[in-house]
């Protein structure tokens, strides 16, 4: 089914094994870049994250139930990737991009040839459906709460911008797709290692799921003509350009505004002061998108800031958890 790619094998050289070899080859780049390999490290960090949080607060870990909860997480993640990609051609909202950037604009597949509609679609559904049996069986390991996670983030993926549902036009979608690569994943991860919920992970979980959406917020600028004239209706498309500005500046000050809050009252241990070290890139992706918002080339690196302001918070709370363990204090 996901390799249903239109491919006419009957012109291959007879007896010959390259034709085929390269073809093979061809079909799995092509999903690579459907797939969007370099998001999915988000998702991987979210998933060491809570797995972190629940060894250096219980002292639990368990690799079988970490790797179970790391390839649901991924095969989701692969789904909701995909899919978004298949509605954003529906709507011609890919279609008619041509402020393009590494960042924006849609793996560009199906505008470009390498796959039809329907494979995307196919392709999208079977990484669902695989991450979905980890989940269930995550559920009968470790109880109905990974279910109502694991509903939650497939419900949210899926109609982000199903045209019928659309979330992201219905002034939730950012907030939505922050909860759920935040919270969602690093308190889900958290409850599989030790079967209950707990502040801390849900802390730093919102940290990562505000930068989130802080990443969606400026990748919104280079897609706001386009999604304007398809009536995708993104908070940058609601507010206008200038003042969507405000709000990515606002989303960056809250985050490190929480950091702060969690560490003084202690829902994450003092390293985390580390985080902190991240303040001049935010502050160089902040002026970039106050000066350049109406370019989308000298955007570029307000994009490129944000996530990896995003991925090196990610990491450094991850550090900073373990650490705390490692020398017993918090």
């Amino acid at each position: 089914m996901v390799m249903s790619i239109a491919v006419d094998k009957t012109k291959r050289t007879k007896g010959s094994k390259e034709p085929i070899e390269q073809e093979e080859s061809s079909v799995i780049n092509i999903w690579l870049k459907e797939i969007r390999i370099p998001f999915l490290l988000l998702g991987i960090i979210l998933v060491i994250l809570g797995t972190v949080v629940a060894w250096s607060i219980n002292n639990i870990f368990d690799w079988y139930l970490f790797v179970l909860t790391l390839f649901g997480v991924l095969f989701i993640h692969m789904g909701t990737n995909v899919v978004n990609d298949y509605f954003d051609y529906k709507t011609g909202t890919d279609n008619i991009n041509r402020d393009l950037t590494p960042f924006t604009g849609g793996s560009r597949v199906i505008q470009d040839g390498g796959l039809k509609p329907k494979s995307v679609y196919h392709g999208a559904i079977l990484f669902a459906l695989i991450g979905i049996m980890i989940g269930f069986y995550l559920v009968y390991l470790r109880g109905w709460p990974v279910l109502l996670l694991g509903v939650i983030g497939v419900f949210c993926g899926y109609f982000y911008t199903e045209p019928r549902i659309n979330l992201v036009s219905r002034r939730v979608g950012e907030i939505i797709a922050g909860f759920n690569f935040g919270p969602i994943i690093v308190l889900g991860a958290y409850f599989v290692q030790v079967q209950r919920f707990a502040l801390e992970p849900f802390i730093a979980g919102l940290i990562m799921g505000i930068l989130g959406t802080t990443i969606l917020w400026i990748n919104e600028f280079p897609d706001y003509n386009a999604d304007k004239r398809s009536g995708k209706i993104t908070i940058v498309v609601r507010l206008g350009k200038r003042r969507a500005t405000y709000g990515f500046m606002a989303l960056l000050i809250f985050t490190y505004s929480i950091t702060i809050f969690a560490i003084l009252f202690k829902l994450l241990p003092m390293i985390s002061l580390v985080v902190l070290c991240t303040i001049p890139v935010a502050y160089k992706a902040i002026t970039t998108a106050n000066k350049y918002y109406n370019d989308t080339q000298k955007l570029i690196p307000a994009n490129a800031l944000t996530i990896l302001i995003t991925i090196l918070t990610g990491i450094l709370l991850c550090i900073s958890f373990f650490v705390s363990r490692m020398f017993g204090y918090y």
